[in-house]
């Protein structure tokens, strides 16, 4: 599905959609934000048990998206109840620069 006519927020709606139909049954809710050629995904959870798993999960489903304008992804780990992300992970997908960090604990 070719997703680039919409506009930013009915892609992140579409996508957020998409990751929350698999990710739901695991305890996991995400939110999908595209602005400025980025794409900010936040997965929600009471517990995260395994964020690397969760993370390659998002990036192997990203591509299926279509999302040919964005340069940034930035996925974010947050437990339910909290304002700030327990992790982040961003990579550039036209590129193999990434980065993983615990943000905030």
């Amino acid at each position: 599905m070719n997703y680039s006519p919409l506009g930013e927020s009915d892609r992140a709606r579409l996508v957020s959609q998409s990751l929350n139909y698999h990710l739901n049954v695991r305890g996991i809710s995400a939110q999908v934000v595209i602005s400025d050629r980025s794409c900010y995904v936040i997965l929600i959870a009471q517990k995260m048990s395994n964020p690397i798993e969760a993370v390659s999960w998002v990036r192997q489903k990203l591509p299926e998206f279509h999302l040919s304008t964005i340069q940034r992804y930035k996925i974010y780990g947050r437990r339910i109840g909290r304002k700030l992300p327990l992790w982040c992970h961003e990579f550039d997908p036209n590129t193999s620069e990434e980065s993983s960090q615990a943000c905030f604990i």
